[in-house]
């Protein structure tokens, strides 16, 4: 049996995203996303902050 897997992905965009076709005619787009994450240190107690940076990429149709 397939299984679906579902991400959320909640960042800003570090640039434009890039659309081009495949010679199928396929739309294929990608981009690139930074998430920031804030937490405490455990040993010192100081807060700090952490960026992610994601590449995406979009074949076809998405299916929502």
């Amino acid at each position: 049996m397939a299984s679906l897997n579902k991400v959320l992905l909640i960042g800003n965009l570090t640039k434009d995203p890039e659309l081009r076709y495949t010679p199928n005619g396929i739309a294929v787009v990608n981009l690139r996303i930074a998430v920031n994450r804030r937490f405490r240190d455990r040993a010192s107690g100081e807060l700090k902050e952490e960026t992610c940076f994601i590449t995406v990429t979009e074949i076809g149709r998405a299916h929502v």
